[in-house]
């Protein structure tokens, strides 16, 4: 059933013609024929002509687009947030520019390059360091001889191009954190929706569903408790390696809203008075006071959930357009 539900029909699907085209000027360019590209995070190439043609569901309204690290392309200004609006009419040819880099942008993508075909994370230094000090010194050197080969093939200081390194290295680290604590704590949300819905039928005469439900509402707390503690240190990051006041905000929005109309406003109620009722309901033995703790139940839950259903569904949009943001100047270089 699953298989069948997932397979797009033509009904649901619409087809695009992208064209790719490189600036020579401010007034030239030309087809970028046979060239590589992300279009939503699935690797494309041009034909001689610098087209590409890809089909979408007709919900979509716009498209990823990026330059695979090993290119010696960039983004044009006019395409470089990343995410291009797609047209009403499907007809229409959307354009794509891309430009030769600069020469600080040569040498991140040189810095790069080196790292990756020595198979070296920079973020795993660290843990390189306290596990082989001798391979950390290794690397270290290699390093150190690249960026002084790079800055002075490219004619730019080492510290603009560590500066411009560290920005890059810390959207990277950040955008994961960010969009995986996002992420988590919607997911874990939803998991207590769905479990507190099922409560009536399905966990108050069994056990194993019970304490099913309490294990839910325990995910949940530990991603909350995350959330928690870390949103600051999220805000700030936003703020310092996209240097961008208005993500920072758009950040701390989802964060007011995940914090104070979902788990406040919500999730508390549910997790104290439904569950202490809940309890209550298991240890009553009379039948008719039974009875009348589950009409209690299903009114309380008839109140809340409905709520959180509709505050979910504004999160989840809320979540999406604020990685989707982080995602789109994440990879613009700093100036």
């Amino acid at each position: 059933m699953a298989f069948f539900s997932s397979v797009m029909t033509a009904a649901q699907s619409v087809s695009y013609s992208l064209k790719v085209e490189m600036l020579i000027s401010n007034t030239q360019k030309k087809a970028a024929g046979n060239i590589n590209l992300l279009i939503n995070g699935t690797r494309q190439t041009t034909d001689p002509q610098g087209m590409i043609y890809i089909t979408l569901n007709k919900s979509e309204q716009s498209i990823r687009v990026d330059a695979p690290d090993e290119n010696d392309f960039v983004l044009a200004e006019s395409s470089r947030n990343g995410v291009i609006d797609l047209p009403a009419n499907t007809g229409a040819i959307v354009s794509i520019f891309i430009r030769n880099p600069n020469q600080k942008e040569k040498a991140y993508i040189e810095l790069n390059s080196f790292y990756r075909n020595n198979r070296i994370e920079k973020a795993q230094l660290d843990s390189i360091k306290n596990a082989d000090f001798a391979r950390y010194e290794q690397i270290i050197r290699m390093q150190d001889s690249i960026y002084a080969v790079i800055t002075k093939h490219y004619k730019i200081s080492e510290t603009d191009l560590r500066n411009a390194s560290e920005i890059m290295d810390g959207r990277d680290l950040y955008f994961r954190k960010v969009s995986h604590a996002l992420q988590g704590y919607l997911n874990e949300a939803k998991d207590v929706r769905d479990g507190f819905k099922k409560l009536i039928e399905f966990s108050l005469e069994n056990q194993k569903a019970f304490q099913l439900l309490d294990s839910t509402i325990r995910a949940y707390n530990d991603s909350y408790n995350r959330l928690n503690k870390s949103h600051d240190e999220y805000e700030r990051a936003i703020e310092n390696y996209w240097k961008s006041f208005e993500l920072g905000m758009g950040f701390h929005n989802v964060i007011d809203f995940a914090l104070n109309d979902i788990h406040r406003a919500t999730i508390i109620p549910l997790n104290t008075t439904i569950i202490s009722k809940a309890n209550e309901y298991n240890m009553e033995r009379k039948r008719k006071r039974k009875e009348e703790l589950k009409k209690e139940l299903q009114a309380g839950l008839d109140m809340i959930i409905p709520i959180l259903d509709n505050d979910l569904g504004i999160l989840s949009d809320k979540v999406q357009s604020c990685i989707a943001k982080l995602a789109a100047n994440k990879n613009l270089f700093p100036d």
